[in-house]
Protein backbone atom coordinates (compact mmCIF):
# COMPACT_ATOMS: atom_id res chain seq x y z
CA UNK A 1 0.00 0.00 0.00
CA UNK A 2 1.38 3.48 -1.47
CA UNK A 3 1.64 6.22 1.84
CA UNK A 4 -1.25 8.42 0.36
CA UNK A 5 -3.27 4.87 0.74
CA UNK A 6 -2.32 4.73 4.12
CA UNK A 7 -3.56 7.91 4.74
CA UNK A 8 -7.12 7.22 3.78
CA UNK A 9 -6.74 3.79 5.18
CA UNK A 10 -6.31 5.88 9.26
CA UNK A 11 -9.66 8.04 8.13
CA UNK A 12 -11.40 4.48 7.47
CA UNK A 13 -10.41 2.86 10.11
CA UNK A 14 -11.01 6.07 12.49
CA UNK A 15 -14.77 5.91 11.00
CA UNK A 16 -14.28 2.14 12.23
CA UNK A 17 -13.58 3.53 15.89
CA UNK A 18 -16.53 6.10 15.91
CA UNK A 19 -18.88 3.72 14.54
CA UNK A 20 -17.97 1.23 17.45
CA UNK A 21 -17.74 3.82 20.22
CA UNK A 22 -21.49 4.52 19.25
CA UNK A 23 -22.38 1.10 19.09
CA UNK A 24 -21.02 0.47 22.92
CA UNK A 25 -22.92 3.89 23.61
CA UNK A 26 -26.65 2.36 22.28
CA UNK A 27 -26.04 -1.40 22.35
CA UNK A 28 -23.41 -2.72 24.38
CA UNK A 29 -24.47 -0.53 27.80
CA UNK A 30 -27.36 -1.23 27.38
CA UNK A 31 -26.56 -5.35 26.87
CA UNK A 32 -23.75 -5.26 30.10
CA UNK A 33 -27.04 -4.11 32.00
CA UNK A 34 -29.33 -6.63 31.40
CA UNK A 35 -26.74 -9.21 31.75
CA UNK A 36 -26.25 -8.20 35.22
CA UNK A 37 -29.36 -7.78 36.27
CA UNK A 38 -30.24 -11.56 35.14
CA UNK A 39 -27.18 -12.77 36.49
CA UNK A 40 -27.35 -10.41 39.91
CA UNK A 41 -23.80 -9.26 38.64
CA UNK A 42 -22.25 -6.64 41.08
CA UNK A 43 -21.52 -2.86 39.71
CA UNK A 44 -18.00 -3.48 39.34
CA UNK A 45 -18.27 -6.90 37.18
CA UNK A 46 -21.29 -4.96 34.91
CA UNK A 47 -18.96 -2.01 34.40
CA UNK A 48 -16.03 -4.03 33.90
CA UNK A 49 -18.20 -5.57 30.95
CA UNK A 50 -18.40 -2.00 29.40
CA UNK A 51 -14.65 -1.22 29.56
CA UNK A 52 -14.12 -4.45 28.05
CA UNK A 53 -16.16 -3.55 25.19
CA UNK A 54 -14.65 0.01 25.28
CA UNK A 55 -11.34 -1.38 24.83
CA UNK A 56 -12.22 -3.60 22.05
CA UNK A 57 -14.11 -0.46 20.28
CA UNK A 58 -10.57 0.70 20.26
CA UNK A 59 -8.34 -1.76 20.19
CA UNK A 60 -9.93 -3.05 16.53
CA UNK A 61 -9.65 -0.27 14.40
CA UNK A 62 -6.00 0.60 16.08
CA UNK A 63 -4.39 -2.96 15.36
CA UNK A 64 -5.66 -3.19 11.71
CA UNK A 65 -4.44 -0.10 11.38
CA UNK A 66 -1.03 -0.55 13.10
CA UNK A 67 -1.43 -4.14 11.16
CA UNK A 68 -1.33 -1.74 7.66
CA UNK A 69 1.82 0.23 9.49
CA UNK A 70 3.82 -2.78 10.16
CA UNK A 71 3.66 -4.26 6.22
CA UNK A 72 5.27 -0.50 5.43
CA UNK A 73 6.98 0.31 8.72
CA UNK A 74 10.22 0.60 6.57
CA UNK A 75 10.39 4.92 5.67
CA UNK A 76 11.47 5.47 2.06
CA UNK A 77 15.05 6.42 1.23
CA UNK A 78 14.06 8.51 -1.94
CA UNK A 79 11.66 12.05 -2.12
CA UNK A 80 9.53 13.59 -3.88
CA UNK A 81 9.71 15.91 -6.33
CA UNK A 82 7.58 18.89 -6.19
CA UNK A 83 7.97 22.52 -7.89
CA UNK A 84 12.05 21.85 -8.93
CA UNK A 85 12.47 20.77 -5.04
CA UNK A 86 13.25 17.70 -3.14
CA UNK A 87 10.32 17.23 -0.27
CA UNK A 88 9.44 14.97 2.60
CA UNK A 89 6.03 15.28 4.10
CA UNK A 90 4.88 14.26 7.29
CA UNK A 91 4.77 10.79 8.38
CA UNK A 92 1.32 8.97 8.12
CA UNK A 93 1.86 6.68 10.69
CA UNK A 94 1.80 9.51 13.61
CA UNK A 95 -0.84 11.22 12.74
CA UNK A 96 -2.65 8.43 11.11
CA UNK A 97 -2.98 7.30 14.76
CA UNK A 98 -3.59 10.19 16.57
CA UNK A 99 -6.54 10.42 13.92
CA UNK A 100 -7.81 7.41 14.72
CA UNK A 101 -7.97 8.32 18.39
CA UNK A 102 -9.88 11.76 17.18
CA UNK A 103 -12.60 9.82 15.67
CA UNK A 104 -13.22 7.13 18.86
CA UNK A 105 -13.68 10.09 21.62
CA UNK A 106 -15.55 11.89 19.06
CA UNK A 107 -18.19 8.66 19.30
CA UNK A 108 -18.11 9.18 23.18
CA UNK A 109 -18.37 12.96 23.10
CA UNK A 110 -22.44 13.38 22.25
CA UNK A 111 -24.42 13.46 25.35
CA UNK A 112 -26.50 10.36 25.97
CA UNK A 113 -28.70 9.03 29.03
CA UNK A 114 -30.83 5.88 29.80
CA UNK A 115 -34.21 5.22 28.65
CA UNK A 116 -36.61 5.21 31.78
CA UNK A 117 -37.19 1.61 32.77
CA UNK A 118 -35.80 0.30 29.43
CA UNK A 119 -32.59 -1.35 28.40
CA UNK A 120 -31.80 0.95 26.15
CA UNK A 121 -30.04 4.71 25.61
CA UNK A 122 -31.36 7.52 23.64
CA UNK A 123 -29.09 11.08 22.54
CA UNK A 124 -29.75 13.88 25.46
CA UNK A 125 -31.25 16.96 23.81
CA UNK A 126 -32.28 18.80 26.78
CA UNK A 127 -31.20 21.68 26.59
CA UNK A 128 -31.36 21.49 23.22
CA UNK A 129 -28.01 24.33 23.14
CA UNK A 130 -26.30 22.19 24.94
CA UNK A 131 -27.00 19.38 22.51
CA UNK A 132 -25.99 21.72 19.61
CA UNK A 133 -23.02 22.37 21.06
CA UNK A 134 -21.63 18.92 21.83
CA UNK A 135 -22.75 17.83 18.67
CA UNK A 136 -20.81 20.93 16.91
CA UNK A 137 -17.60 19.72 18.79
CA UNK A 138 -18.01 16.31 17.61
CA UNK A 139 -18.62 17.27 14.12
CA UNK A 140 -14.63 19.27 14.75
CA UNK A 141 -13.74 16.40 15.78
CA UNK A 142 -14.42 14.56 12.81
CA UNK A 143 -13.19 17.16 10.48
CA UNK A 144 -9.71 17.42 12.17
CA UNK A 145 -9.75 13.66 12.30
CA UNK A 146 -10.48 13.34 8.34
CA UNK A 147 -7.64 16.26 8.06
CA UNK A 148 -4.75 15.08 10.42
CA UNK A 149 -2.87 12.53 8.13
CA UNK A 150 -3.02 14.68 5.26
CA UNK A 151 -0.96 17.39 6.89
CA UNK A 152 2.27 19.08 5.07
CA UNK A 153 3.71 19.77 8.13
CA UNK A 154 6.36 18.94 9.42
CA UNK A 155 7.54 19.11 5.96
CA UNK A 156 10.91 19.37 4.35
CA UNK A 157 12.42 20.63 1.23
CA UNK A 158 16.12 20.39 -0.53
CA UNK A 159 15.97 23.19 -3.07
CA UNK A 160 18.70 24.90 -5.23
CA UNK A 161 19.20 27.46 -2.50
CA UNK A 162 18.92 25.89 0.39
CA UNK A 163 16.91 23.44 3.12
CA UNK A 164 13.37 24.76 4.24
CA UNK A 165 11.92 23.34 7.42
CA UNK A 166 8.27 23.67 7.68
CA UNK A 167 6.83 23.34 11.46
CA UNK A 168 3.38 23.07 12.73
CA UNK A 169 3.55 26.81 13.76
CA UNK A 170 6.66 28.41 12.14
CA UNK A 171 9.42 27.43 9.41
CA UNK A 172 12.97 27.76 8.54
CA UNK A 173 14.83 28.38 5.38
CA UNK A 174 18.77 27.49 6.07
CA UNK A 175 21.03 28.53 3.05
CA UNK A 176 23.20 25.83 2.05
CA UNK A 177 25.99 28.13 2.60
CA UNK A 178 25.32 28.91 6.17
CA UNK A 179 25.33 25.35 6.79
CA UNK A 180 28.48 23.96 8.54
CA UNK A 181 30.86 21.32 6.24
CA UNK A 182 30.60 17.68 7.40
CA UNK A 183 27.00 17.97 8.45
CA UNK A 184 24.66 16.82 9.56
CA UNK A 185 25.47 12.93 11.05
CA UNK A 186 22.46 10.55 10.67
CA UNK A 187 20.54 10.79 14.04
CA UNK A 188 21.34 8.06 16.86
CA UNK A 189 18.62 4.95 16.96
CA UNK A 190 16.90 6.71 19.80
CA UNK A 191 16.73 10.30 18.43
CA UNK A 192 14.16 12.61 17.44
CA UNK A 193 15.39 14.95 15.42
CA UNK A 194 18.76 15.62 13.09
CA UNK A 195 20.70 18.53 13.99
CA UNK A 196 21.25 20.80 11.21
CA UNK A 197 24.25 23.49 12.44
CA UNK A 198 24.62 27.18 10.97
CA UNK A 199 27.27 29.56 11.26
CA UNK A 200 26.61 32.58 13.30
CA UNK A 201 28.76 35.47 13.34
CA UNK A 202 30.40 33.70 17.11
CA UNK A 203 29.06 30.67 17.29
CA UNK A 204 27.15 27.83 15.43
CA UNK A 205 23.20 28.06 15.84
CA UNK A 206 20.88 24.60 16.10
CA UNK A 207 18.17 23.87 14.02
CA UNK A 208 16.17 20.40 14.55
CA UNK A 209 14.50 18.39 11.86
CA UNK A 210 11.80 16.47 13.56
CA UNK A 211 11.56 12.76 12.35
CA UNK A 212 7.93 12.67 12.38
CA UNK A 213 8.45 13.25 8.20
CA UNK A 214 8.08 10.45 6.08
CA UNK A 215 11.85 9.48 5.20
CA UNK A 216 14.41 7.02 6.26
CA UNK A 217 16.46 9.82 8.90
CA UNK A 218 20.13 8.80 7.60
CA UNK A 219 19.14 9.16 3.75
CA UNK A 220 17.84 12.33 4.60
CA UNK A 221 21.01 13.31 7.14
CA UNK A 222 23.54 12.09 4.08
CA UNK A 223 21.49 14.14 1.79
CA UNK A 224 21.89 17.17 3.20
CA UNK A 225 25.36 16.91 3.81
CA UNK A 226 26.51 15.34 0.59
CA UNK A 227 24.99 19.03 -1.00
CA UNK A 228 26.70 20.84 1.90
CA UNK A 229 29.64 19.30 0.72
CA UNK A 230 29.11 19.20 -3.09
CA UNK A 231 27.94 22.58 -3.85
CA UNK A 232 28.17 22.23 -7.66
CA UNK A 233 25.47 19.32 -7.18
CA UNK A 234 22.80 21.72 -5.97
CA UNK A 235 21.51 23.61 -9.83
CA UNK A 236 20.12 20.02 -10.77
CA UNK A 237 18.10 19.40 -7.23
CA UNK A 238 14.41 18.93 -7.99
CA UNK A 239 14.97 17.11 -11.00
CA UNK A 240 14.48 12.68 -11.55
CA UNK A 241 17.91 12.66 -13.05
CA UNK A 242 19.45 14.36 -9.96
CA UNK A 243 17.35 11.91 -7.20
CA UNK A 244 18.81 8.56 -8.85
CA UNK A 245 22.48 10.32 -8.79
CA UNK A 246 21.89 10.98 -5.50
CA UNK A 247 20.42 7.68 -4.76
CA UNK A 248 23.62 6.33 -6.27
CA UNK A 249 26.10 8.23 -4.49
CA UNK A 250 24.68 7.55 -1.30
CA UNK A 251 24.27 4.09 -1.58
CA UNK A 252 27.82 4.11 -2.48
CA UNK A 253 29.35 6.16 -0.07
CA UNK A 254 31.04 4.98 3.26
CA UNK A 255 28.91 5.74 6.89
CA UNK A 256 30.64 9.12 8.07
CA UNK A 257 32.32 9.53 10.98
CA UNK A 258 29.54 10.14 14.30
CA UNK A 259 31.07 13.91 15.39
CA UNK A 260 29.50 17.27 15.50
CA UNK A 261 30.19 19.55 13.06
CA UNK A 262 30.00 22.03 15.13
CA UNK A 263 33.08 20.19 17.58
Amino acid sequence: MSRQGLRVAAVGFGLVAFVLRLLITFWWQPVTWRVGDSADLRFTAVYALYGLGMVVALLVPFGGYQVLVWRQRRPPTTFSLRDGRFVVRSSPFLFGAWSILLFYFAGGMIPTERVPNEYAMRPYTDPLPMFLVAATLVAAMIAVGVALPFLSRPRVELGVAGVLIQRFRSQSVLAWTLLAPGGPVPPARRSHQIWLFVAGQVRYTRYAIPLSVDVEPTFLANAIRHYVDHPAARAAIGTEAELDRLRAALAAAQPPAAQSPAA
